[in-house]
């Protein structure tokens, strides 16, 4: 009933909700519903997996950092892309050293 509420409310798959669940639990995620209505003016399935892979992106940048430094890159000037589309989406790096890294990173 709840997966239905959901699902019906973000207009989406429960599969697509289970995507989203997962990434939330396995970085131990807590999506600020507020900031993102303020921000977006509605919340949406795609916006949360988007924002969810903005704070991963973070996370990553964050653990990363000396080793990113390493390869003469400033972890401010990470090139990036976060594609949404309900449970297909994912987010990548254009520098293959940093794709290598997220890779062995990514939980």
């Amino acid at each position: 009933m709840k997966t239905r509420l959901l699902c019906d409310l973000l207009d989406c798959w429960y599969l697509d909700i289970n995507f989203l669940d997962d990434l939330l639990n396995t970085y131990e995620i807590d999506l600020d519903i507020d900031d993102i209505r303020a921000n977006f003016w509605k919340v949406d399935l795609n916006i949360l997996i988007y924002e969810t892979y903005e704070i991963i992106k973070n996370m990553f940048i964050n653990d990363k950092k000396d080793e990113i430094e390493s390869l003469w890159i400033d972890p401010n000037d990470i090139d990036y892309q976060i594609y949404t589309n309900f449970m297909d989406s994912h987010l990548w790096f254009n520098n293959s050293d940093i794709s290598e890294l997220y890779e062995k990173w990514e939980k």
